[in-house]
C-alpha cells in the first residue's frame, strides 16, 4: 500500500481530472489584499472564498486543488503543539475538490469512497474506515448506509438541534465561514489504526482514530437574528491533508515519520553530524517542520521583521536558531538547508534557480547573523539558572519573567530549553507576574502600544470636505509618533501621524492612492509636510514631519491639499471608470475586476478574461475611451441608500454622506460604478488615454496599464519614438521598415533554431554510439544502464531527449549517468514509473549519502528531483582522484541495486 507523497498528490490530482474537475494552483500563502481576515492562507476554500460568498462568479462549476497553507495565528495556531505531538505542522498542503453548484452530496461522497478504497487508487481497506455526520443530515447517513453500504455500527453521528430547528454549533459537523453567514453540516472519513474490531470513543483515544478527509455541504446562511435559511445554490467544499494521507498509505502514525520529513531530517543528521535520540528528537521535529514555513514565507514575499507576518516569519527563524543551539551548535546552519531541500517546490512551480536559492539563503543568514549576536548572553543566563535548578526540577517564575521581562528571551524559547534540561515551568505565576505588569503599563499610558489594528483612538471620525474644497480650517485632534500619542511634535521626528476634526486630504482607498499636500497655522509659525494620507477603520490619517516649528494637540490649522497632485489622481481614476466600461463592450463579456491602482503617473487595470487579449483588442479599447474623452461627458454623482442585508465592499466604506448610503459616479451614458474617489467634472479634463503595456498576471486575469494627461501621453509617444529611431539606426533602417526587419530577423532565428536542433539530433546520435549492450546489467529482468560520458556542455533539453532515445531502444527501467564537463561532475537519474516499482526516495538518500561520506562536500553540492527525474551537481576537489570516484560511484549503486531493491 505504500505510496509516496508525490504519488499520492498527482494521483489524487489525477482521479478527480478524470471527473472532470479543472486543477487551480495553489495560491499564495499571503491572502488577497482584499481579504484582511487573514494573516495567512490556512485553508484550501481561501481562494475561492469570494465565491461562497457570491461576491465573484466561478469559471468552472468543479474544481481541484492541493493548497499550500499555514497555520500558525488566530483561530488555527499550531505552532506551539508542533514538535511535542506527532500530528501538528505550521505549514502542510490541502487538497481538496469543490462544486460550485454542479453536484453535491451523494457524487462528493462516492468520489471520496472510490479515491480511498478502489484498488487502482489508494486500496484502503474498508473496513478501516469510520465516518461521522451531523444530527441533521440525514441524506448523507443514508448515502453512507445505503448507497456505499456501511454498518451503522461504523457511521457515528454528533450534534444538536433545538426545537426551532437552528442548530447548536457544539458539533466538529456542523462547518461555518464565521460566526454569521454561510454554514452546513460536514462529514468526516477517519482512519482507524487500531486492530480491535470494537470501536472505542473517537476523541479519547486520539492516538488509534486519524480524520483524513472533510466534506463540507454548504447549503445555509446563518442570520444575526439567530435564524438559519437554505441557500438557492448549495456547495461542496473538501479537504484532506497530504500529510495525513501520507501517515495511511505509509503506514506510520507521526506525521514526522512520512517520506516528506525523512529527507529533511536525513539532510539535518548529515549537516548537524548527529543522531537523532529520544532527548533531541523534538528539536529535529521543529527544524523540519519550520524549515518548509520558513522558505515557502520568503518565497510568497515575506521578509523578516517586528510586525505582522515579517514576525512571525522572524519568530520561526529564531526559534529554529534555538533549536540547533541546543544541540550545542553555535555555527550558522540554518541556511545551509536551502539548496538541499530545493526539491521540494517544484510542485508548486517555484523556479528555484541559482539567484532565488542565494536570496533566500542570504534572507536567513542576515536573520541569523542578527539573532545570534544578541542570543548568546541571555542564553548563558538562563543555563546558569537551568543548571542550578536540574536537582529541583524547578525553575521559578521570577527568574523567568526576569529573563523574558529584562533580557528580551521569548517564552517559547524558555520553554524549549526547559523541556530539553527536563525542568519545570511554573506558567500560572509567570502569567500572574505579566498581568500586573500590563496593568501597570496601562496605568503609565493610556495610549500604550498604538497601532493600525488597535481601536483606540483609529475610530475617531473625521470629516471630509475634500470632493469640492482644496482648503478647511481644522483642529488637531492626536498626534503619533513611535506608536505612542504625544502632546506636540517638532522637526526632529521623521514619521509622525496626524489626525483631524476636519479634512480634504482623500486616503487611500478604492484604488485611489492618498493625497500629498501641507497644514500650517494661522500665523504661519509651522508647517506639516503631508506625504501620504491613509484611511485605517474610519479615521482618515495625515503621515509626514514637520517642517518647521512646533506642531501641537489641539492647534487650529489651515489644510492644503497638493492641487496639481490631486489633479492627477482624479484624471487617472475618472479614466480607470471609463476604461472598465469600454473592456466590457469591446470584449462583450461581464468582465470581473479583480483591482485597480491608480498613482499619479499611471494607471493598473486588472481584470478577469480566459481568452488572449490581441493588439487589436487593445487598440479599440484605447480608441473608445479617447472617444468618449473627446464626447465631454459630464459626470454624475448620486448616493444611493444601502438596502438591508447589502454587504459593502471595503473600498466603498468611505463615502462623503454617512454610513447609510453608498455613493455612484456616472459619466453620461457610458459609465456608472460605486465609488469613494475623486473624479473629474468632465472627461475633456481627462486629455488623452494612452496604453502603455498589458500582461498575463496569472491564470485568466489580464492587467492593462496607462497614462492619461497631456504630458504624460506625450512624454511616452517620445519615448516610444526615440525607441523606434533608435532600433532604426541598429537595424540600419528606416521607420516605415522596421517592422519589415524584425520580422526577418525572428524568422531568421526560428531558421537557426531548426538548424540547431538538426545539430543537437547529430551530437545524440553520437553520444549514442559510445553505449552499448556492455552497459546495461539486468536485476531480475529489469535492464539498467549505469554509463560514464565525457561531454564539451551539458545541456537539460539533450539529456532529457538522450534519455528517452536510450529508453526505447534498449527498453530500460531505470538509467543513471554520469557526465564529466569542464571540471564539474553531473550525476543523472531518469526512472522509467511503466516498468519498475522503485523505492527512489531510498536511493537518492542512500547516494546523498554516499557523497557525504566520500567527500564532505559542504555547499559545493545540490540536487534537484521531481517526480522520476533527479540530477545531482557538485565540484570535486582537486585532491579527488575523478576516475577513481566513479569507479566508486558506480560499483556503490550497482551493488545497492542488486542487495536491496530487487
Amino acid at each position: 500500500m505504500f505510496k509516496s507523497s508525490e504519488e499520492i498528490r498527482l494521483m489524487f490530482l489525477d482521479f478527480f481530472k478524470s471527473k472532470g474537475h479543472i486543477f487551480f494552483k495553489s495560491s499564495s500563502l499571503i491572502p488577497s489584499k482584499y481579504d484582511d481576515s487573514l494573516l495567512f492562507t490556512n485553508a484550501g476554500m481561501n481562494q475561492f472564498k469570494n465565491i461562497f460568498l457570491g461576491k465573484e462568479k466561478s469559471l468552472y462549476d468543479e474544481i481541484v486543488s492541493v493548497q499550500r497553507c499555514l497555520r500558525i495565528s488566530g483561530k488555527h495556531n499550531d505552532l506551539d503543539n508542533v514538535g511535542y505531538t506527532l500530528r501538528h505542522n505550521t505549514f502542510f498542503e490541502m487538497m481538496g475538490n469543490f462544486s460550485f453548484g454542479s453536484y453535491y452530496k451523494e457524487e462528493a461522497i462516492v468520489y471520496a469512497w472510490e479515491l480511498l478504497t478502489n484498488k487502482n487508487y489508494f486500496n484502503i481497506p474498508k473496513d478501516k474506515l469510520i465516518i461521522t455526520v451531523h444530527i441533521s443530515d440525514l441524506d448523507s447517513y443514508n448515502i453512507w448506509n445505503k448507497i456505499i453500504n456501511i454498518s451503522r455500527k461504523r457511521i457515528f453521528v454528533f450534534g444538536k438541534s433545538n426545537i426551532l430547528d437552528n442548530f447548536i454549533f457544539d458539533s466538529d459537523n456542523f462547518w461555518r465561514m464565521s460566526k454569521f453567514g454561510l454554514c452546513g453540516p460536514s462529514t468526516e472519513i477517519l482512519y482507524d489504526f487500531g486492530n480491535d474490531k470494537e470501536i472505542i470513543d473517537l476523541y479519547k483515544d486520539k492516538d488509534r482514530y486519524l480524520e483524513i478527509w472533510n466534506i463540507v455541504f454548504i447549503e445555509y446562511v446563518y442570520s444575526r437574528m439567530n435564524k438559519i435559511y437554505s441557500l438557492s445554490k448549495k456547495y461542496v467544499d473538501t479537504g484532506m491533508g497530504l500529510e495525513r494521507i501520507c501517515m495511511v498509505l505509509q503506514n506510520v502514525k507521526s506525521n514526522f515519520e512520512i517520506d516528506i520529513f525523512k529527507k529533511i531530517m536525513f539532510c539535518l543528521v548529515e549537516l548537524f553530524d548527529t543522531k537523532i535520540t529520544d532527548l533531541n528528537r523534538y528539536i529535529f521535529y521543529i527544524l523540519s517542520d519550520h524549515i518548509r514555513s520558513i522558505i515557502f514565507l520568503i518565497l510568497d514575499g515575506v521578509k523578516p521583521s517586528n510586525e505582522f507576518r515579517g514576525y512571525v516569519l522572524r519568530k520561526l527563524i529564531r526559534r529554529s536558531i534555538n533549536c540547533i543551539k541546543i544541540l550545542q551548535i553555535n555555527d550558522f546552519f540554518l541556511f545551509k538547508l536551502v539548496k538541499p531541500l530545493s526539491y521540494i517546490f517544484y510542485f508548486y512551480d517555484f523556479d528555484m534557480d541559482s539567484d532565488l536559492l542565494t536570496f533566500i539563503e542570504k534572507v536567513i543568514y542576515n536573520e541569523e547573523l542578527k539573532f545570534l549576536k544578541t542570543l548568546d548572553n541571555s542564553l548563558n543566563l538562563l543555563k546558569y539558572y537551568l543548571v542550578k535548578s536540574i536537582d529541583k526540577k524547578y525553575l521559578s517564575s521570577k527568574i523567568v519573567f526576569l529573563l523574558y521581562d529584562t533580557y528580551g528571551l521569548p517564552l517559547y524559547l524558555i520553554s524549549d530549553y526547559c523541556k530539553y534540561y527536563k525542568v519545570m515551568v511554573n506558567l500560572d505565576k509567570f502569567n500572574k507576574r505579566l498581568s500586573v505588569q500590563k496593568r501597570r503599563s496601562r496605568i503609565f499610558s493610556k495610549f500604550n502600544n498604538v497601532n493600525k489594528n488597535n481601536n483606540v483612538f483609529f475610530n475617531i471620525k473625521t470629516r471630509f470636505f475634500g470632493y469640492y474644497n482644496n482648503i478647511c480650517v481644522a483642529n488637531i485632534v492626536l498626534i503619533v509618533v513611535n506608536n505612542k500619542v504625544v502632546d506636540k511634535v517638532d522637526n526632529s521626528y521623521k514619521n509622525v501621524f496626524l489626525i483631524l476634526n476636519n479634512t480634504v486630504f482623500f486616503p487611500e482607498s478604492g484604488g485611489q492612492k492618498g493625497d500629498k499636500g501641507y497644514i500650517v497655522k494661522f500665523d504661519n509659525s509651522v508647517k506639516f509636510i503631508v506625504i501620504n494620507t491613509m484611511f485605517i477603520n474610519k479615521t482618515i490619517v495625515h503621515c509626514g514631519y514637520v517642517e518647521y516649528g512646533i506642531l501641537k494637540n489641539n492647534d487650529f490649522v489651515d489644510v492644503f491639499y497638493d492641487v496639481f497632485y490631486r489633479q492627477r489622481l482624479t484624471c487617472n481614476h475618472s479614466a480607470v471608470h471609463l476604461l472598465n466600461s469600454s473592456v466590457k463592450n469591446i470584449l462583450n463579456c461581464d468582465v470581473v475586476q479583480k483591482g485597480s491602482c491608480i498613482k499619479s503617473d499611471i494607471i493598473s487595470f486588472s481584470f478577469m478574461y480566459e481568452k488572449d487579449l490581441t493588439e487589436e483588442d487593445i487598440c479599440n479599447i484605447e480608441l473608445l475611451v479617447n472617444n468618449k474623452i473627446k464626447n465631454n461627458l459630464l459626470m454624475f454623482e448620486n448616493l444611493k441608500k444601502i438596502p438591508l442585508g447589502f454587504v459593502v465592499d471595503k473600498k466603498y466604506n468611505f463615502n462623503l454622506s454617512g454610513n447609510n448610503y453608498i455613493r455612484i459616479i456616472g459619466f453620461g451614458d457610458f459609465s456608472e460604478e460605486y465609488c469613494c474617489g475623486t473624479h473629474v467634472y468632465s472627461t475633456l479634463d481627462i486629455g488623452f488615454f494612452l496604453i502603455v503595456k498589458f500582461f498575463n498576471v496569472s491564470s485568466g486575469i489580464k492587467c492593462i496599464k496607462a497614462v492619461t494627461y497631456y504630458k504624460d501621453v506625450l512624454y511616452n509617444f517620445i519615448f516610444k519614438s526615440k525607441i523606434i529611431n533608435n532600433l532604426g539606426n541598429m537595424l540600419s533602417s528606416s521607420s516605415s521598415n522596421i517592422y519589415g526587419k524584425v520580422l526577418s530577423l525572428v524568422n531568421k532565428k526560428k531558421k537557426l533554431k531548426k538548424k540547431t536542433n538538426e545539430l543537437k539530433s547529430l551530437y545524440i546520435n553520437s553520444i549514442l554510439n559510445f553505449i552499448n549492450n556492455n552497459d546495461i546489467f539486468v536485476l531480475k529482468k529489469t535492464k539498467i544502464l549505469v554509463k560514464e560520458l565525457y561531454l564539451l556542455n551539458v545541456d537539460k533539453e539533450i539529456i532529457f531527449v538522450l534519455f528517452n532515445r536510450m529508453k526505447n531502444i534498449y527498453n530500460l527501467s531505470l538509467i543513471i549517468i554520469t557526465v564529466v564537463s569542464n571540471n564539474k561532475r553531473y550525476f543523472w537519474f531518469f526512472l522509467n514509473k511503466e516498468n519498475i516499482n522503485i523505492n527512489l526516495d531510498l536511493l537518492i538518500n542512500e547516494i546523498i549519502g554516499f557523497f557525504y561520506g566520500i567527500l564532505k562536500l559542504d555547499n559545493n553540492f545540490y540536487f534537484r528531483y521531481k517526480d522520476y527525474f533527479v540530477s545531482f551537481f557538485l565540484i570535486l576537489n582537486k585532491n579527488n582522484n575523478i576516475k577513481d570516484f566513479i569507479n566508486k560511484l558506480l560499483q556503490f549503486i550497482k551493488n545497492y541495486l542488486s542487495n536491496i531493491y530487487f
